[in-house]
């Protein structure tokens, strides 16, 4: 009988016992239950990523550890020093625009777009640049009367074509100066050495652009005319140098940096019988559309502001600047040091440029190269230069 108590007695300990166990269980999964409806799901996600990881094996950990800081080691080592965005001042307004800026081979744009300064200038604004490449003016002007291009550098005679014949362009800046940038040349071994050696010589440039300025402008002082004393080839003076180098050409008028291309591989082969200096006629000038640059005003300021930060820092930093040229090119940095060396890196004030220009449409109108008298103001707008560096 007390042996029967007994073992109801424990019977009902362990009972007991069991029902505390079961209760403590019920409730630390409700409190589990609630702290999950209360934790978010991607902390839920988290906490689940951790649970997972911490089953990895321990080669594995270790493995993705080295793999986080080789990453870590190669952001630093190739972090660019100069990731500052820049800012130019002038307040960007418009938005979801595309800008088709044109280039032939200056030294502005390339150092705009490895700065990533137009990203700075114009990323957050959905302003996107195209680069457009062209072989001269003459194209790019005819880019702009198809509506194909926004803002284009080029010499002044085809800058002045386009305002003269329609093609919805106007000057609206002279960034660099560039007066031993177009040379007359010739092969050394033909003893072609002064302009009146050219009389009755092959000679070719491209019509509408400014090396032909200069070989009528250098005829004309030897009392030479292009029509009766020499044999005249209309080429791509981009390719003239090529033209002169196979025979095809006597002499030929064009950029020296693509004479001194072929210098690099072909040896020294040229000789420069003049340049563009004192003739006015060598300003590179900035042109842009006028239906663009009357709409996105902002837009033109702040092209023009990155020009000229790009020319300070040519001008700052010369030998990072021809690199950053020599890379984007495919070019060898000392042909781009030459090219360097030949330009002037600066605005050319208002009143200068439009005298130079005036003069100019002088020039051209009296070798019937315009069949009318252009006035410069219709020419030349320094609206958006004076507002974006406030003249």
């Amino acid at each position: 009988m007390k042996e029967n108590k007994l073992k109801n007695h424990i019977i009902k300990q362990w009972i007991a016992v069991f029902l505390m166990v079961a209760l403590s269980l019920s409730l630390m999964a409700c409190g589990s239950n609630e702290d999950a409806e209360n934790t978010p799901a991607s902390t839920q996600a988290a906490d689940k990523t951790e649970s997972k990881a911490e089953t990895e094996d321990t080669a594995d950990e270790e493995d993705t550890k080295a793999a986080a800081e080789d990453v870590d080691s190669e952001n630093t080592d190739t972090e660019n020093t100069d990731t500052e965005k820049i800012s130019t001042g002038i307040p960007v307004t418009s938005s979801d625009v595309t800008v088709v800026l044109g280039e032939q081979g200056y030294n502005e744009v390339p150092i705009i777009l490895e700065k990533g300064w137009f990203e700075d200038v114009f990323g957050e604004h959905n302003i996107h640049i195209e680069i457009a490449t062209f072989n001269n003016g003459p194209e790019m002007i005819e880019a702009f009367t198809a509506g194909q291009l926004d803002f284009g550098p080029m010499g002044m005679q085809p800058g002045i074509s386009g305002a003269a014949n329609g093609a919805g362009a106007t000057i609206i800046a002279s960034f660099c100066d560039s007066p031993e940038g177009i040379v007359i040349a010739s092969l050394k071994e033909s003893g072609i050495t002064t302009v009146a050696d050219l009389k009755g010589k092959t000679v070719g440039t491209t019509i509408g652009s400014s090396a032909y300025s200069l070989l009528l402008k250098a005829l004309d002082e030897e009392g030479l005319s292009i029509d009766t004393d020499v044999n005249f080839v209309n080429i791509d003076f981009a390719s003239a140098p090529t033209a002169l180098e196979t025979g095809e050409l006597d002499v030929s008028i064009g950029y020296a940096s693509k004479f001194d291309e072929i210098t690099k591989t072909d040896g020294d082969l040229f000789y420069y019988i003049k340049d563009a200096s004192g003739y006015g006629i060598s300003e590179n000038i900035l042109v842009g559309r006028d239906e663009f640059t009357q709409k996105y005003p902002d837009i033109t300021e702040n092209i023009l502001a990155l020009y000229q930060k790009a020319n300070e820092f040519i001008n700052s930093n010369p030998e990072e600047a021809i690199a950053i040229n020599a890379r984007y090119y495919g070019l060898d940095e000392d042909v781009i040091q030459t090219t360097v060396d030949r330009y002037v890196y600066d605005w050319i004030e208002e009143d200068v440029l439009k005298k130079d220009v005036d003069e100019y449409i002088q020039f051209m109108y009296d070798n019937d190269l315009l069949t009318e008298r252009l006035d410069v103001d219709d020419a030349v707008d320094f609206t958006y230069f004076n507002e974006a560096f406030g003249k």
